[in-house]
This record gives C-alpha cells, sequence and structure tokens, in this order.
C-alpha cells in the first residue's frame, strides 16, 4: 500500500479534496520511529505537528514542586495528532511525546507548511479548522472526564 493510501485512512483527511491532499503530503514526511524515542520534549522550542498513523506515543508532563515526577497525560490513538499547541502559538512544547513502541508518524515541518498556507491560505485555513475540531474534541472529552469525577 502506497504512503497517501496509508494516510488518506486517517480521519483528518477525510472530506478533502485530493488536490488539497496531494499538497500536504508533498509537504509532509513519514518516519518510522523506534520505541523509546522522545519525539517532543516538554520547554522545548519547535513548532512541527505529527500525526500518529500507527502505533502508540504516550503524553507526560512533569510534576510535583520540583518537576521531577512525569505525570501521563494521554495517550495517542491513531489519527491523533501532537504538537499542535506550539505549532498554532509558537510557545515551547506543554508537554513531552514518548513513543513507546514503534510507530509510524506523519510529520509537518513548520516552516513549510507556513509557507505553502502563505500560498494557499484556503489550504491552511482547512488545516487550521481542521486541528481546532480534533483539539475541541480532546478538550469536550477531557471535560467529562473531569466533571465525571464530582459525581458521587
Amino acid at each position: 500500500m502506497a504512503v497517501k493510501e496509508i494516510v488518506k485512512g486517517l480521519s483528518f483527511f477525510n472530506n478533502m479534496s485530493d488536490d488539497d491532499f496531494d499538497l500536504l503530503i508533498d509537504h509532509a514526511e513519514i518516519k518510522k520511529v523506534p520505541a523509546g524515542t522522545l519525539l517532543l520534549k516538554e520547554g522545548e522550542k519547535s513548532r512541527d505537528v505529527y500525526f500518529l498513523v500507527n502505533g502508540r506515543i504516550e503524553i507526560t508532563m512533569k510534576a510535583g514542586t520540583d518537576e521531577t515526577e512525569e505525570v501521563h497525560i494521554y495517550r495517542l490513538k491513531p489519527g491523533e495528532t501532537v504538537g499542535e499547541f506550539s505549532f498554532i502559538d509558537g510557545l515551547p512544547r506543554s508537554a513531552s511525546a514518548l513513543v513507546d513502541m514503534e510507530s509510524v508518524i506523519l510529520k509537518f515541518d513548520y516552516a513549510k507548511l507556513h509557507n505553502l498556507f502563505e500560498k494557499n491560505p484556503r489550504l491552511g485555513y482547512i488545516f487550521i479548522k481542521k486541528i481546532s475540531r480534533l483539539l475541541t474534541d480532546r478538550i469536550r472529552s477531557a471535560n467529562i472526564s473531569h466533571r465525571n469525577l464530582f459525581i458521587w
């Protein structure tokens, strides 16, 4: 199966025209990442965004008064993104992302996408709208989880 076919199976790319999809994929890099790879480190300055094609990525944050403890925040499922906060706001990474089993990821370099979106703002709008949808889905899920903590 070709890379485009594998990636096209991710829900993020649903309802996207073939031309838009091809433009985006031409600006992406697919990588096989071994278990144990630290994909993102909390506090680092980088703006690339990644999609998990298959495998597993654990999201952790530092905790405790001296920030020496690592707290599990989330486990990415195939089709989900990591790095989208810094991609959008340019601030340092808010969490770390550890590949804990061999995974295939799709990497979008910020500078390359920024240049593409400068030339094609409509595609930039579509991309950011889809990222926003992923984020709001994740926040709504977290809200429900937090609400359920208070149900006795």
